[in-house]
């Protein structure tokens, strides 16, 4: 699974992996469609289990009924708060020396995985022309590219005329990697 930063056309999504030495761990913003997904899920799974709580209190008191209502209304209770007030992340990358460790929380489930750095192949950077009533600059966008797509990880996106190629060369000179693209 790719760790990504979903950019949309509002111009108010940016992000900035903050590594000035080793070890670091940066959290990436969650993407807008798991935060509704989140949402979604939570408010389904807490009135179901408010439906089930009330039916099984009114049919005889404490039952099984009441136990399932009373377990799927704290699911999406847990589930509906992580959603509201934790927006940010849902994916944590740790840099070491050696390896990068990504670990991303779903709302149902979560993955883990590592790489060494010494995989990747280095830092890139491009632009992506995104359509926004607030601001006519593309997203100025820092990878660090793999070989596999899904184990690229971004590390810059911002909207902004001027290519940051200071960002660049910091990130490529703190992860000892190549600079890939030049601006």
């Amino acid at each position: 699974m790719a760790v990504q930063v979903r950019l949309s056309g509002s111009g108010k999504r940016t992000f900035e992996a903050e590594i000035v030495t080793l070890p670091a761990t940066i959290k990436v913003p969650s993407p807008p469609t798991q935060r509704f997904g989140g949402v979604f899920m939570g408010l389904v799974f807490t009135i179901i289990g408010y439906v089930l709580f009330r039916t099984g209190l009114v049919q005889g008191g404490f039952n099984l009924m009441t136990l399932f209502g009373l377990g799927w209304g704290s699911f999406g209770g847990l589930t509906l708060a992580r959603t509201l007030f934790s927006p940010k992340g849902q994916t944590v990358m740790v840099f070491d020396d050696d390896f990068v460790h990504v670990k991303t929380h779903g709302w149902l489930r979560s993955s883990r995985w590592q790489e060494p750095l010494k995989a990747y192949e280095g830092v890139q950077l491009r632009s992506k022309e995104t359509p926004s009533a607030q601001s006519s600059a593309p997203y100025q966008i820092i990878e660090l590219i793999h070989r596999d797509k899904s184990k690229t990880l971004p590390l810059y996106a911002a909207r902004i005329e001027e290519k940051p190629v200071d960002h660049l060369e910091h990130y490529a000179d703190v992860l000892d990697v190549e600079i890939l693209s030049s601006p």
